[in-house]
């Protein structure tokens, strides 16, 4: 749902806000409402509520954009658990044929993309390649 949509739902009294709605949705949804309805009241001028709109507006978007941000972060945490997943596989099936120093490489590799930090296999490489 937009946010223009948002508004003009919030303008009308009698309308309701659909049960699925995410929580960014209904906070500006209630946020609106309140402030038409001290419009409508006459408790404030029209000045007063296009700035309260756009103050509203404002948090709105930044909510919109932290949800981005947080669901692009757990898509790359997923990616790289999926990652490590592989890496555990590739550890576990080449464990008797490979020496030790492989083992540890990817162990490392694995251990890094698992907490998403590539320190540890960045200090391996440094130590032993």
């Amino acid at each position: 749902m937009t946010y223009n949509e948002i508004d003009k739902l919030a303008q009308n009294p009698s309308s309701s806000l659909a049960k699925e709605a995410d929580l960014g949705t209904i906070y500006a949804y209630h946020a609106l409402r309140g402030v038409y309805e001290m419009y409508r009241s006459g408790k404030k001028s029209r000045e007063e509520v296009e700035k309260e709109r756009r103050l509203i507006y404002n948090a709105y978007r930044r909510w919109e954009r932290d949800m981005e941000q947080y669901t692009l972060a757990c898509k790359e945490r997923n990616q790289a658990m999926v990652r490590a997943g592989t890496l555990r596989a590739e550890l576990i099936k080449t464990m008797p044929s490979r020496g030790a120093e492989f083992l540890l490489e990817i162990a490392c590799e694995c251990i890094s993309e698992m907490v998403g930090e590539p320190t540890l296999i960045n200090r391996y490489r440094k130590i032993y390649l």
